[in-house]
């Protein structure tokens, strides 16, 4: 493989790994924020059959869906509106298993 050649390819390699990265941090935010929502909602509703209203850690009050417990959600949503790739934002959308980033990126033709 001549230089050109070699530099094109650790170049696309570089771009390929660079993107991956990113998919798979933006991956591991969403599971972050959905699984904290989660979290919350899940407590909120607990102590709702207890027959308490809500419950507060720090200054923040939990009770019902209010922002406090939906936080998580809101903050992935914020997310997913700042990624301008359609195409990845789409691919992260649909992403359950952080082994499916890897398979993908696995397979890119270099």
């Amino acid at each position: 493989m001549e230089k050109s050649a070699r530099k094109d390819y650790v170049n696309k390699m570089n771009e390929i790994v660079n993107e991956c990265t990113f998919v798979c941090y933006i991956f591991f935010l969403k599971q972050f924020f959905i699984e904290g929502s989660n979290a919350a909602k899940n407590a909120v509703d607990t102590f709702k059959e207890f027959n308490v209203d809500g419950f507060n850690i720090g200054n923040k009050k939990f009770e019902g869906r209010n922002e406090a417990v939906l936080e998580g959600d809101n903050l992935y949503q914020e997310l997913l509106n700042n990624i301008t790739n359609e195409k990845l934002k789409s691919f992260i959308m649909k992403t359950a298993f952080f082994s499916e980033i890897i398979n993908e990126y696995k397979n890119v033709p270099i």
